[in-house]
This record gives structure tokens, sequence and C-alpha cells, in this order.
């Protein structure tokens, strides 16, 4: 009769190859040999963590699970990977704080990895061309928490759908070793009948439209350093999304804008820029002949008006009220 320890270790590996979800404690490294059934899972499964466990997720497809992930775009990138890795062809991409399962679905975090989320970014890059992958950076800038999920349901259904450019006309032909140089289109954003691409192109519209407002309704200060400080409250984090508009003009000036609904910042030191996360900002002191200029603008916004043609209505359609606090002209000293 075998020993309770080999049964153990072959009821663990059954469990393992037909794709079973294990349990293991966090003690345990996926490199260890010392519980049953760890002979050597990596390379079987796929590791993600859940709340005090590791979730072993096996070559078994799963259904209706959800990966939730950072937040980030490299971070929702990683969530996809995973995901298509399980070909669950009905999970969910949220990010952690949103994530509110229902009865009997599995939740499984995807720590990010840039590997993984640069492999999508080719997969995107490849079969739909930039112009697909541009639209899907700008729609995960959204702060709609299905934002993750309406990503995956496009690529579940634009992918298959994808043309390659043909090797028989490339001239290096079955020699390339990228996406070839020839134009790609993605027939399926133009496709607005589909269900998936219509909330993926809504989402798009929804970030570029915040996006217009930013570079609309931006007032910069002058502060002390020579540094110019704006403040916004935006409803999509289009922070990053600005910082390329707004570069060019100011040229080698340094200057940082603080998102104050979101806790970010970017950053411009005059050469390159960053992103930098924080709850607040405290900018340096204004400038002597800052208030002189404030009260000017003001004076000159005021001027242009037409009392006989104000419409309050209209003003608030292209002027959303929201945005009025940390607008110069709307703020009085």
């Amino acid at each position: 009769m075998p020993n309770s320890e080999l049964i153990e270790r072959a009821e663990a590996n059954v469990r393992a190859y037909s794709g079973l979800v294990m349990d293991c404690p966090l003690s345990i490294s996926p490199d260890a040999a010392t519980g049953p059934g760890v002979f050597d899972p990596s390379s079987l499964m796929h590791e993600t963590r859940q709340s005090s466990h590791t979730r072993w997720l096996g070559p078994r497809r799963t259904k209706n699970a959800v990966y939730a992930y950072d937040g980030t775009l490299e971070g929702m990138f990683t969530a996809l990977h995973a995901a298509f890795q399980a070909r669950d062809a009905e999970a969910e991409i949220l990010e952690s704080r949103d994530v509110q399962p229902r009865l009997g679905q599995d939740v499984y975090e995807a720590p990010m990895q840039l590997d993984e989320a640069s492999k999508v970014r080719r997969l995107i890059e490849y079969s739909l061309g930039e112009q697909a992958f541009r639209c899907i950076r700008t729609a995960a800038a959204s702060d709609r928490p299905d934002r993750g999920t309406i990503v995956y349901r496009f690529l579940r259904n634009a992918l298959p759908a994808s043309k390659r450019a043909r090797c028989n006309r490339c001239e290096r032909k079955h020699t390339c070793t990228r996406a070839c140089e020839a134009a790609k289109a993605c027939p399926m954003l133009d496709d607005l009948a589909n269900p998936t691409a219509f909330n993926l192109m809504s989402l798009y519209r929804e970030v570029m439209n915040e996006r217009h407002h930013m570079v609309q309704f931006m007032r910069f200060e002058h502060c002390e350093g020579d540094v110019w400080y704006a403040r916004c409250n935006p409803k999509a984090n289009v922070v990053p999304l600005v910082m390329d508009w707004f570069i060019p003009r100011f040229n080698d000036q340094r200057f940082l804008i603080y998102d104050e609904n979101h806790g970010m910042s970017g950053v411009y030191d005059g050469e390159r820029w960053y992103l930098v996360r924080g709850d607040d900002v405290t900018p340096p002191p204004h400038m002597d002949d800052e208030r002189m200029m404030q009260e000017a603008w003001r004076r000159f916004y005021h001027s242009l008006a037409v009392e006989a043609r104000y419409n309050p209505e209209l003003r608030r359609g292209f002027m959303p009220m929201r945005l009025w606090r940390n607008l110069t002209e709307m703020r009085a000293w």
C-alpha cells in the first residue's frame, strides 16, 4: 500500500493538470518543492494573488472570473494578458478598488508585469495597427469602472477578424521579425453597429472631449523660480494626454499641472516630462506681477462680453460649471 504522502502528491498532480484552482499559503514560493503538489508549477500555471492566498490558475478555461489590476495602463494590459491566457470569454477586467464579485465569481489579482503588458501592446499594434492602440490607450484613461472590460470585449472580437498585410506583397517576404510597415486598418473601429466597438468608441469620445476641455480651460499661474502652475479637475485621467500638447508651447519653460480629482501631477522640467502621484500640491508663491496679470485677464474677459446676448445656459454648455473654480476669470481674489 502506498503511503499517505505519495497519495497526496498524486492527487495534487491530478488537480494541477486538470486545471483546478489550488490555494497555497503565501509563505510557499512557486519554486518550493516541500508541499504536496508543488513540483514545478511555473511551467504549467499562472500565478495571481487574492486576499491572503495565492491563486494558481491552471491551463483549463476559467468562466466569468474577475481580473483586478492597479489602475495603470500597464496593469490593465497585464490583466488582459492573464484573461487571454485563461481563455475566459466572459472575464471582467476591473480596477482593484472597483471589484465587487458576484456570488460564485472568482477574483484574481494581476500584479503589473511590464513584459506581459508589452506583449499585449505588440499584439494590438501588429494585428490592429497603431490607430487601434492609440484608441485603446485613450479609452483606458476614462473613469468608468468597466473600461477594462470594454477593452477586453473589443479585443476578443477584433483580433480574430484582423487582417494583416500579406507577405507576398512585401519585399522582405517571410524575413521580417516584427509587424510589417504596410498600413493596417482596423475596420471594426468604424463598425459602430457592433456593440463592443460602439462601447470602446464611446469611451474614446468621452476622454477626448474631456481632454479638449482641459486644453481650453487650463489656466497657468507664474510662480517663483520661473515655474508655471495649473490646477484642474477633469472627469478622466487626461493629464498624460495633455502634456504633449503644452510642452511645445512652453518650449524650455518649466510647468506643473495638478489633477486634484485623480491625485496626479504632470511635471515638465524643461527637457522631459513625468508623472507624480500625490494627494495635494503646494505651489511656490506667486511672482510679483502675477496679481496684476490676472486682474488684466479678468478685465479683458469681461470687456468682451455683450450683455444683450448673455445666455447662461449656453455658457454652461460650453464652459461646465465644475471647471469654474480653477478659472482665473471666474475666480475672485
